[in-house]
């Protein structure tokens, strides 16, 4: 199914600016909408002294501060969403401001939305509760590093194949943005791949039976090289535009602890990262 709704969490920082032209491109290729959601904190929640951003808010006063801070976010975070979407003509774009918990409110509008976008943070941009929109959505997140920001979505796609439920899941949710694409799967050697009972073959036929020609990448994941280093070596060597990969086969907690494969990626891929739970 073609993304209709693209979600973009948007503070108004550069980065989430360069990643709301990386949406509405993507958008335009498939006809879809744009939402920015700009997340505000509640006024009615200041009761203790803290900081936000650069001011710095006490109990007596913090309440009306945040709502006089919050308006001025919102129509500098609105008016810069205004200026993009002015100057590549946007027909469907929408502006939404909400006031709630960052996570939650991007999981809970996650739910009535195809993709959601989102860059890595850092620089002038907050860190984004990635965990969050991966686990509460039920959406695949496409997770851009700031080298991609570009507009620019790529003619090939690496698959990162190990026959589980969360890569299987990735898969069908990315077929709308693998078609007219090159398309490398990228597995384990046969012999090695005893553990998952589908092979490259499996989901090659599954996807041209989706009208999706995909063919073994020119190299295996390598021995004594860690997982992850092997998914990006290869990314990098067949320059694609974005991996897709299944997130979290494995508990979060265990990730965090032992250094999962998910985590590598979320922190080091500099290749746009198509991620489904």
């Amino acid at each position: 199914m073609d993304p209709k709704t693209i979600l973009v969490p948007f503070s108004g920082s550069s980065e989430d600016q360069s990643v709301l032209r990386y949406a509405f491109s993507l958008a335009e290729a498939h006809d879809a909408a744009v939402e920015a959601l700009h997340v505000l904190p509640d006024p009615e929640r200041a009761d203790m002294s803290y900081a936000y951003g650069d001011v710095m808010f006490y109990p007596e006063t913090a309440a009306d501060e945040m709502r006089e801070a919050n308006a001025a976010r919102r129509r500098a975070a609105e008016e810069k969403f205004s200026v993009i979407a002015r100057g590549i003509r946007a027909q469907k774009a929408l502006f939404h401001a909400v006031i709630g918990d960052v996570g939650e409110t991007i999981a809970a509008r996650g739910r009535v939305s195809d993709l959601i976008v989102m860059g890595k943070g850092g620089n002038d941009a907050p860190d984004m509760p990635v965990d969050a929109a991966i686990f509460g959505s039920g959406r695949p997140v496409l997770l851009l590093p700031p080298e991609s920001h570009d507009g620019k979505f790529g003619d090939s796609v690496l698959v990162a194949w190990n026959g589980s439920k969360e890569a299987a899941q990735a898969v069908a949710f990315a077929m709308p943005y693998m078609r007219r694409k090159r398309v490398w799967v990228l597995t384990e050697r046969e012999e090695e791949a005893g553990e998952f009972p589908l092979s490259l073959e499996d989901l090659t036929r599954y996807l041209q039976q989706h009208g999706i020609k995909a063919e073994k990448a020119p190299m295996n994941i390598r021995n004594g090289v860690p997982l992850p280093e092997s998914i990006l070596d290869a990314a990098r060597t067949l320059r694609v535009g974005m991996i897709v990969m299944g997130a979290w086969g494995h508990s979060r907690l265990r990730e965090y602890i032992l250094g999962g494969v998910t985590r590598f990626m979320l922190e080091s891929a500099d290749v746009p990262l198509f991620l489904m739970h």
